[in-house]
Order: structure tokens, then sequence, then C-alpha cells
């Protein structure tokens, strides 16, 4: 037997299209569904990371590995220069991460992103349904909902 995609991975309604066929790719869409939730989607700038941390996690706050993830990253460099904790709805944690990568002539894409985002410990469901956002052409594919409170924590933090 044969299973589909929704069998297979168990996606959140909340971010299904309205005809719930398919993934809310536009920005305005994952707003929608974030704002019907009383949440607001706050989506990463071109030099942060955002995790969706859901288990438990050892004292740096994200995944067992970021020593040695911090390191290579450093040796082809690419520094980790602010961190933000943040809470989610449900009392999860989610990790912002202000970067800067020094390398002259190339940039970090959105799958580049999500690769790390996925290596640091994020949620392999969200960072699976940004993918397929970013290979069907958003131009928002990774988002966190955050509650308005949180979601002033990074404004001020993002003005720092």
């Amino acid at each position: 037997m044969t299973l589909t995609a929704r069998e297979r991975i168990p996606f959140k309604e909340e971010l299904m299209s309205a005809d719930k066929d398919t993934l809310c790719r536009d920005k305005q869409s994952v707003e929608d569904a974030a704002q019907k939730l009383g949440l607001i989607a706050m989506f990463p700038r071109a030099n942060e990371l955002t995790l969706d941390i859901d288990q438990p996690f050892d004292s740096t706050g994200v995944c067992s590995e970021f020593d040695r993830i911090d390191e290579v990253l450093e040796r082809n460099n690419f520094y980790i220069v602010s961190v933000l904790h943040t809470k989610s709805k449900s009392g999860n944690t989610h990790v912002w991460i202000r970067f800067r990568w020094t390398s002259v002539g190339f940039h970090i894409t959105d799958c580049h992103r999500i690769a790390l985002q996925a290596a640091l410990g994020s949620d392999p469901v969200r960072e699976a349904i940004s993918v397929i956002r970013s290979l069907h052409g958003s131009l928002y594919p990774s988002a966190l909902f955050e509650t308005p409170e949180e979601a002033a924590k990074v404004t001020k933090w993002r003005s720092e």
C-alpha cells in the first residue's frame, strides 16, 4: 500500500492553503494563517536563521552538536553574532540567530538557510515544508509564528 504525502508527513492544518491541497506559499497566505491563530508570521532577514525546536535541547539552546557545527561554520567564514530565544504558543522554543558571512561573491540562498536550520536542530517537518515552498518559487519559504509579545522581542532584537 502506498501512502500519500499527507499520510506520511503530518502537515499542520494551519500551514495548508484554503483549498487544503497545497501548502501556503505566498507571504500573505502565511500571514493570514498565523493571524487566524492569534499569532504573527515573522520571516527571517537575509542575515538570520530561525529554528523551531520541538524537543528538549542542551544548555546551548540548540542541538547537541552546536559547538561542532559552529566550529565548522567559523572555519568557513560564517559567524554567529547574536542569538535570541522566544517561546512558541505551545511552549516550545524558537531560536533566532543573526549571522555574518564574509565570503565575497557568494550569498546565502533560501535552501542554504533551510539546510543550516535543519542541521542546527530545527523541526524537520517545518524545514521540509520550507524546502517545498522554496522549490515552488516562494519568496518567503521559511517563517515562525510568534505570539505578539514574542514578536515584539524579535523586533527589539533586530534593532540592536
